[in-house]
């Protein structure tokens, strides 16, 4: 019993230790779900991600995987149990690939701003669903695409100025 205490307080200050000197978690937020998602694809694409996955639906878990799969890149698990852990320090090429990751996550979020669409229900009359159907049929667009063109040609001519500015 005494060694499993031991143990166990032996694990929670090799925890203290590590996670007061390294930043990369805060980086990857619990609640950011299309994050970590995003994240555990890359490191699958880069071969550092641990497969060893019980529940791949829960974000939380995923996110915990994500980390230890980082903290693996220079450290086995032979390393990190030996006692010289507490001073742990993040590897130059750790920080490269993090680094590296942080990007591409930067681009990826610039690449999709804007593309992301929101399902909306607008009750229509028939008639007036049958019009929208023929004038996107006309002009060749998805129903979608004719409502946006609508009501960005008529907010432009009803809500903004000959300056471009916002009239409301």
């Amino acid at each position: 019993m005494e060694s499993k205490i031991f143990l166990l307080s032996d694990i929670q200050k090799r925890w203290y230790f590590t996670i007061k000197s390294e930043s990369y978690s805060k980086w990857l937020a619990e609640t950011d779900i299309l994050h970590i998602e995003w994240t555990k694809e890359y490191l699958k694409k880069a071969s550092i991600y641990n497969n060893s996955v019980r529940n791949d639906k829960c974000p939380k878990e995923t996110r915990s995987h994500i980390l230890a799969s980082l903290d693996l890149i220079d450290h086995p698990v032979s390393e990190i149990m030996n006692d010289n852990y507490i001073n742990y320090r993040s590897s130059d090429r750790k920080e490269i690939i993090i680094d590296k990751m942080k990007r591409a996550w930067s681009q990826q979020k610039y690449r999709s701003a804007g593309k992301t669409k929101k399902a909306y229900h607008l009750p229509l009359t028939k008639k007036t669903k049958a019009k929208l159907e023929k004038m996107a049929q006309v002009q060749g667009l998805s129903e979608t695409a004719m409502l946006d063109i609508l009501i960005n040609r008529f907010y432009d001519l009803d809500y903004v100025d000959v300056d471009g500015k916002e009239l409301y």
